[in-house]
């Protein structure tokens, strides 16, 4: 196991720690990915999980799914506006 020191940022109204590229990568972490986060009081525990919330219908994502594949580069060339 790996270690590295990240530091805390403010984002609005919540704090972020940015997931080292290699990290990432090793595990398979992408931008859009849906993480479980939790606690045990004492660690913050944090996992992908294909695990949607309860108020995502997940025939909306199926939707979109088809879509980004559809207009991916224009939804990439949107993205880097």
């Amino acid at each position: 196991m790996s270690k590295q020191f990240r530091k805390v940022s403010k984002v609005g109204s919540s704090l972020t720690v940015v997931i080292p590229r290699e990290m990432a990568q090793r595990l398979n972490i992408r931008q859009g990915d849906m993480m479980e986060v939790s606690t045990d009081g004492m660690q913050l525990h944090i996992k992908p999980t294909n695990t949607l919330p309860e108020n995502v219908d997940p025939r909306i994502l199926e939707s979109l799914g088809g879509a980004f594949s559809i207009y991916e580069e224009t939804f990439k060339n949107l993205r880097d506006r």
